[in-house]
């Protein structure tokens, strides 16, 4: 609760003493969003308070420490150098903070809502210049405050739950103080019932109580594990099982929060991709070795497509020409019959060999298959090992040795091989024996999938003659050979997504990505491709 009244009110009567006759040495910002007004007390000694406007972290906090960086530093409200400060206030009824000039020039600083911000103004309270553009113009005066009613009048009103009644009557206290408020009272803060005239002076006294102690009780901390959750000036119960720390000034308080809060964002920002990015591609390796799994131990149709072929060999006679089936005696089994899917067009010899090598694809796609589901155990074996050494790396500087050590690991991760990316923007379909197939959404998306994310040996498809999306299937290494299978169906894909997704048969263009090329300077998607090869295939996706 940096930017709590209470807060702001308990530094502006800590830091008085050293404000007062104090001269401003320079103004500047080298962050975004904050502002640093260098003072040296009527001590000579040197102090900074800092202000920031900028969400979610806005504060007023003061650095004995904070020094001008050599660049990257826009020097702030320049006329205001040399001027010796009078008195620091804040209002007694709002969250605006006045330093005043010996001259009665002024710094306003007001730190809620989205046109947070510091103004320099004149004697007279008209803005000359302003930190951000946002808020009150140039030329205006500044916001004034208004008186809060009284705070039985806003308990006795009947609108609206109890909580809302208890922040307007002590606006001030802010929605965590009233929580506290309300449990210690023992009331229903969602109620709509009147209160009776005992509850509300009950309650009144209970607010001046509070505000009494958040002008004096101890500022303390609570923390969750290493990082800091809350600060507060009043013991929470809601939070009592959070560790706390207690400090002897507000001062001291906020610079400990401030600067966890900003190791925390650091680590934030070098953590969060790297948590989603192996979380992502670890659920997506489990998924594939579930999928794939389960292909394994179904019953391999080699034997069933090899009893087909023996039985139209053995019983070439039986089958007329032109016949979509046909039914047989089953003689290698011992008995029954089997009805077998036959091609009009083929001969009984031709539809048994056509079965022999369908047996044939269907051994090696086992074998690739269990070779596939062994690659998929050690992956998705290594991807929970980072993700479990990941989650021990507590700081930023430890996350920045964990990319350092695995940098190998990490790099196999991104779909360009250079590092951590974001998740995979384009259409993704799941195909069997772990092959994954990416479709772009627009021209944008074909022009960066072809020219940015498709890796050089990695298949390249598209709907011959007609306009389409641009279809990659996703080659896992750089020599392998997709099954034919494999191949039909990403090549079914590519049609779907194209003008030719209504005709009964479509051509698409097969190619490795490396022989497909972007002309200079052509419109996005624009592409030629040399060495194509055409499948004939019908559109439609893939079944779940």
């Amino acid at each position: 609760m940096l930017t709590n009244y209470y807060t702001l009110s308990r530094l502006v009567t800590e830091w008085q003493s050293w404000i007062e006759g104090a001269t401003v040495e320079e103004i500047y910002s080298q962050q975004r969003g904050e502002l640093i007004v260098a003072l040296r007390d009527s001590q000579g000694e040197s102090r900074t308070i800092q202000i920031s406007v900028q969400a979610p972290l806005r504060y007023l906090s003061s650095n004995p420490k904070a020094s001008r960086a050599k660049k990257n530093v826009a020097s702030v409200f320049s006329v205001a150098e040399g001027s010796i400060s009078k008195t620091l206030s804040i209002s007694p009824s709002d969250r605006l903070i006045d330093l005043v000039f010996k001259d009665e020039s002024m710094l306003r600083i007001e730190l809620f809502g989205p046109n947070s911000n510091v103004y320099l103004t004149d004697p007279d309270g008209i803005v000359l210049d302003r930190f951000r553009k946002a808020g009150i113009e140039v030329g205006d005066p500044v916001t004034r405050a208004i008186p809060i009613g009284t705070c039985a009048e806003m308990l006795a009103a009947t609108e609206g739950t109890l909580g809302k009644r208890i922040r307007k009557a002590a606006p001030l206290l802010g929605s965590r103080y009233v929580s506290q408020l309300i449990l210690d009272a023992d009331l229903d803060a969602k109620t709509e019932s009147a209160l009776s005239s005992e509850q509300i002076s009950t309650l009144e006294k209970s607010i001046n109580r509070m505000s009494s102690a958040l002008d004096s009780s101890s500022p303390r901390i609570y923390w969750k594990g290493p990082n800091a959750h809350l600060l507060s000036l009043f013991p929470l119960a809601l939070e009592m099982s959070l560790r706390e720390e207690l400090f002897e000034t507000v001062d001291e308080a906020v610079r400990v929060f401030i600067r966890r809060k900003r190791s925390q964002t650091a680590y934030d920002l070098e953590n969060a991709p790297l948590q989603r990015t192996i979380s992502s591609r670890l659920k997506k390796a489990v998924r594939s070795q579930t999928r794939l799994l389960k292909e394994v131990e179904k019953e391999s149709r080699a034997k069933k497509y090899e009893q087909y072929g023996h039985l139209l060999m053995a019983s070439q006679q039986n089958v007329k020409p032109g016949q979509e089936s046909v039914t047989l005696d089953d003689i290698l089994s011992g008995g029954g019959q089997l009805t077998i899917p036959l091609r009009s067009e083929l001969s009984a010899v031709q539809n048994a060999e056509r079965y022999y090598e369908r047996a044939r694809e269907s051994r090696q796609a086992r074998i690739h298959s269990e070779k596939r589901l062994a690659e998929l155990g050690e992956r998705v074996d290594k991807l929970q090992a980072l993700y479990a050494e990941l989650n021990k790396a507590e700081t930023a500087t430890t996350v920045k040795k964990f990319k350092k050590r695995n940098s190998a690991a990490l790099a196999g991760l991104s779909s360009q091989g250079s590092g951590i990316d974001s998740p995979v923007p384009y259409r993704c379909y799941q195909l069997a024996d772990g092959y994954e197939v990416w479709v772009g959404r627009n021209a944008k998306q074909n022009d960066r999938l072809t020219t940015r994310d498709a890796r050089k040996y990695d298949l390249w498809l598209h709907a011959r003659g007609v306009a389409g999306s641009h279809t990659v299937l996703r080659v896992p290494r750089r020599q392998e050979v997709p099954p034919a299978r494999i191949v039909e169906k990403a090549a079914a894909i590519a049609a779907w997504h194209s003008k030719a997704r209504t005709s009964e048969f479509a051509p698409v263009i097969v190619v490795e990505r490396k022989y497909v090329r972007k002309p200079r300077k052509s419109p996005l998607g624009t592409v030629v491709v040399e060495r194509e090869e055409v499948l004939i295939v019908k559109p439609e996706l893939p079944e779940e």
